[in-house]
């Protein structure tokens, strides 16, 4: 540890010598470029980083926060336009023809909002979640066809037994891998926060250093040139001084 403070005062006292060693003009000159150095750097440092955080927020909103909207959209569509909708028809709460434009609306809130969601960048853990729900979707369409079908039948016997035999066990799984894909939007946002805040904490710590480093060695040029300039300015004085005295 000694050894290495014992090398950092060198390079600074060989560093300081170097400095006292250049003109005047020249070291006004070395300041301007480490004032310029230290301004160029802090922007770019900025400029990557807002960059690597504006890209992250892109990805919490086009691939976390919008696929929350399209999921909540395919549950809802399963649990009212399908689910609620069998049962209200069952009892005679509506008509059979509200059951069919129910079912049909169903399916094509469940489509399209599937095919979108499907559409972002998904993780490898999302993938297979993805992958199982559709699996139970494929069930569920069948279920969500033989509805529509007694509903435009007009059957009520035929919806009674999917009702009671065959809606909750198709259905229900697809509202638990939907729920476990909600989940995981919020935890891969919460990732991507906590990376954004690293980041952020990154550029903070680097602009401070390049901050203190480049007013460090303008405080040490400066000190050199006010020095420099005040030391031949004594020159000066000393010789006019000299030379009046030679005149008297």
């Amino acid at each position: 540890m000694e050894h290495s403070f014992e090398n950092n005062l060198k390079q600074g006292e060989f560093m300081k010598g170097y400095i006292n060693n250049i003109a005047t003009k020249s070291k006004l000159r070395l300041m301007l470029l480490v004032a310029l150095f230290g301004l160029i750097s802090i922007g770019l440092i900025g400029v990557v980083q807002l960059a690597r955080v504006e890209t992250g927020l892109e990805t919490v909103y086009n691939d976390r926060v919008v696929p929350l909207e399209q999921l909540k959209n395919i549950a809802d569509a399963y649990a009212v336009n399908i689910v609620d909708t069998t049962h209200k028809t069952r009892n005679g709460n509506i008509s059979f023809s509200d059951c069919e434009k129910s079912i049909h609306d169903a399916k094509k809130i469940i489509d399209t909002n599937w095919k979108a969601y499907m559409a972002t960048t998904l993780t490898v853990e999302e993938e297979k979640l993805a992958k199982d729900a559709q699996e139970h979707m494929t069930k569920g369409d069948k279920i969500t066809q033989e509805i529509l079908q007694a509903c435009e039948a007009q059957n009520m016997e035929a919806l009674a037994s999917i009702s009671i035999n065959e809606l909750y066990p198709e259905i229900d799984p697809i509202g638990e891998k939907i729920t476990a894909l909600i989940t995981l939007q919020l935890k891969v946002a919460k990732e991507e926060k906590d990376k954004a805040t690293e980041i952020y904490e990154m550029a903070r710590v680097l602009v401070i250093i390049l901050i203190v480093v480049s007013l460090a060695l303008m405080i040490m040029i400066a000190s050199i040139v006010t020095t420099d300039i005040q030391y031949k300015l004594d020159k000066v004085k000393h010789g006019l001084f000299s030379f009046f005295r030679f005149l008297n």
